[in-house]
């Protein structure tokens, strides 16, 4: 299954989208741990999101997603993981 992941963290290695080929049925948290082995973001970037997400919102095909709780949701081919950063200006 194809997976788009897009996001915009600042100052982070994340400021893309991309689309990435996993196995069919894998959870939210199994894609979040081999995209961190992957090289289009800095090593413990996605494990960081789990373990303390912050203010940085994640979003899964337009819904909010919490970690623990919503790491075994499955996903399909086509899904979109966006991962966003607050924004404030002056």
């Amino acid at each position: 299954m194809k997976v788009r992941v897009a996001g915009f963290i600042l100052g982070k290695s994340i400021n893309e989208s991309f689309e990435e080929e996993f196995k069919e049925g894998k959870s939210l948290e199994e894609i979040f741990k081999a995209l961190n082995k992957g090289k289009r973001v800095g090593k413990g970037f996605f494990t960081g999101l789990m373990t303390k997400p912050g203010s940085i919102s994640i979003l899964l095909n337009g819904d909010r997603v919490v970690f623990p709780q919503d790491g075994q949701i499955k996903l399909k081919d086509g899904d979109e993981i966006a991962v966003l950063s607050p924004i404030a200006g002056g």
